[in-house]
């Protein structure tokens, strides 16, 4: 997350169900070596590429910012708690 709040593009390995709230902000690839190499060689020869991850790394970092997702949790305790008739 530090990464993307600075506007670098960010490469993370495929998780199922994970990494779902970073949308296409963040490059994701299988976890090898060979997938790895080519996506930071994207990144690096894709001046277009490059500047749209960072784009939207900024914008989901605004997103993420701590105290909206402080926010969020809280909202979403509350609900649970009013489902289970607290």
């Amino acid at each position: 997350m530090e990464a993307m709040a600075t506007g670098l593009p960010t490469v993370l390995r495929k998780i199922p169900g994970e990494h779902e709230e970073l949308e296409d902000a963040a490059l994701m690839v299988d976890n090898t070596p060979k997938d790895f190499s080519l996506a930071f060689k994207r990144i690096l020869s894709d001046n277009t590429f490059r500047e749209e991850l960072k784009r939207k790394s900024l914008e989901m970092a605004k997103k993420m910012d701590g105290q909206i997702m402080e926010n969020k949790e809280a909202q979403l305790y509350l609900e649970v708690l009013r489902t289970q008739g607290r």
